[in-house]
This record gives structure tokens, sequence and C-alpha cells, in this order.
């Protein structure tokens, strides 16, 4: 008899599977729209005669008017900082500002409200699509010896929302 002896091979792998791993991170920004200013208009008072006061109303044509531009429907804080005096050369002219400024969500100064607790601060909304308009009087006073000749200062607006 004869015997026969299979070897069987038998090979053995290690399965080893890859792994593998991962993650993932939030991607955020936060947009905020830029608030700008921009003046329209001046605030003119013509011509004034010697030794009278000349006013202009904040809803007059003759008024300063500035556009506003910021967020959509957003209460905006606006801070007015008016000369005491206009200038011409060493001559000088004085400026009040006793007219309450007015605010309005479209370029009619006409229709515009007055939401301002004095002269020179207030808040007003801007409109569904951002704009906001501030016009703003005041009056000038002459001297009875006024010195001839062009007169100016600035009036300058800050906004914040």
């Amino acid at each position: 008899m004869k015997t026969c002896l299979v070897v069987m091979l038998c090979s053995f792998s290690a399965l080893v599977l890859a792994q593998s791993a991962s993650a993932s991170a939030n991607v955020t920004a936060n947009m905020t729209t830029m608030l700008t200013v921009t003046r329209n208009s001046d605030l003119t008072f013509g011509t004034v005669t010697q030794g009278a006061t000349s006013s202009i109303a904040s809803n007059s044509s003759n008024a300063a008017e500035f556009m506003v531009y910021g967020a959509a429907s957003t209460s905006t804080s606006v801070v007015i900082t008016y000369p005491a005096v206009l200038r011409n050369g060493s001559n000088t002219m004085t400026f009040n500002a006793n007219v309450y400024p007015r605010t309005n969500t479209t370029s009619s100064y006409t229709t515009g409200t007055s939401l301002f607790t004095d002269y020179s601060t207030g808040l007003a909304n801007t409109s569904s699509v951002g704009y906001l308009y501030v016009f703003i009087g005041g009056s000038v006073t002459t001297a009875s010896s006024q010195a001839s000749g062009s007169y100016s200062g600035a009036i300058t607006i800050t906004v914040s929302q």
C-alpha cells in the first residue's frame, strides 16, 4: 500500500483593511453692510443783509441734505457737529443750530420727520433698502457792520448702526 502524503500548504494572509477617518469644519462669515454718508447738497443762505438774522428750515430746498446708506430697516444714530461761526478770512458770522434736523427714508425734504431730541443728536431707521436722508437747517446772524464777502463753514454728520 502506498501512502500518499498530501501536504496542504495553507497560507494565511492577514487581511489588513485600510482605515480612514475624516472630519469637517464649518465655514462662516459675517457680512455687514457698509455704512456710508454722502453730502447731496449744502446749506445755502444766499445773500443776507447786515444786522439781520436769516434762517433756513430743515424742510427747505436750501437745507443741507445728507444721504446715509447702511443696513436695511436699522436704527441709526445721527450726530451733527455745527460750526460756531462762518468765516471769510479773519471776518466771522455767527451760525446758530436752532432748527431741528429732519430725516426721511426718501430724498423728499418736505415730508420728513424730526426724530431729534436736540439740534445735534437723533435716532432714525433706514428704509427697507438701507437709505436714510438727513436734512439740516439753521440760521446766521450778521452784525450791522458785517464785512461783505463769502462766508463758509462745515457741518459734519457722523452716523452709526
